[in-house]
């Protein structure tokens, strides 16, 4: 089990004040707040508190979860989208679905292709058709083929061109990775594509 850690009275009393004030108005409130251990080591938790009154008293219930773990995986994210921010790879996800409606794509697409992330996020623009006409049907075909392979997780695309919203062609690299349900049914397709 999980030792809390000591800590000293007047940090904790300065960082916790607005959310003790929130139980008391509120009844139940979650916070995060930094305890310090006896060797001076800061770790980040969560607090998630509710207000009982037992027997005509008034009885504070908290759980204290250390989430240093889920800092430093929200620490990597944020590095990771930064490096991606900055290349020349887009990173997507696009739903198993006819035209390929895009669910995620990385913000450097606009910077890559001319298109914003909305463009996508929201059914305006479909993948299909921003890959160019003349390489379209050997784009579909290749994700069809792998596709039907049993047990393939990932596959990499010949190179194809992309209609950039300007209207010029970019020729990219698409290295593509299978995501599949319990039930082993393609629900979507996540892709490196890089402008090559």
């Amino acid at each position: 089990s999980t030792k809390i850690p000591s800590l000293h009275p007047k940090e904790a009393l300065e960082q916790s004040k607005g959310a003790f004030q929130a139980i008391t108005r509120d009844g139940d409130v979650r916070f995060e707040i930094d305890f310090i251990n006896k060797s001076g080591e800061v770790i980040p938790t969560e607090v998630t508190s509710s207000i009982f009154n037992i027997n005509g008293r008034t009885v504070i219930q908290g759980i204290v979860r250390d989430i240093r773990e889920r800092k430093l995986a929200e620490q990597a994210r944020r590095e990771t989208y930064a490096i991606i921010e900055k290349s020349p790879v887009v990173a997507f996800l696009w739903r198993n679905e006819t035209e390929w409606p895009v669910e995620f794509v990385t913000r450097n697409v606009g910077r890559i292709f001319g298109y914003s992330d909305t463009d996508f996020l929201s059914g305006r623009i479909l993948f299909s058709k921003v890959v160019h006409p003349d390489d379209i049907e050997r784009v579909a075909h290749e994700v069809a083929t792998y596709s039907q392979e049993p047990g393939r997780t990932a596959f990499v695309h010949e190179p194809y061109r992309i209609v950039a919203a300007n209207g010029s062609v970019r020729w990219v690299n698409d290295q593509t990775f299978i995501r599949r349900a319990h039930t082993g049914e393609i629900t979507h397709f996540q892709g490196i594509v890089e402008d090559i």
